[in-house]
């Protein structure tokens, strides 16, 4: 089980992130079964892709959770 945190996913989320490219491939090699994320590192990240990045980024972030 990997704890994921605000970093590793806003990251991810942001392409001009120095960090994107290593966060998104850290989430891809692990099944996402093996990836816990706290809600309150969803609630966190939400706000910080939504306020840095707008909402359309927000609800693409909110879906790839799903």
């Amino acid at each position: 089980m990997i704890v994921v945190d605000t970093g590793v996913l806003y990251a991810a989320a942001d392409r001009d992130d120095p960090d994107h490219d290593a966060s998104v491939q850290l989430l891809a090699d692990f099944p996402p079964e093996a990836l816990l994320v706290p809600t309150t590192v969803i609630a966190e990240t939400a706000w910080l892709i939504e306020s840095r990045l707008g909402p359309i980024a927000e609800v693409a972030f909110l879906r790839a959770l799903e």
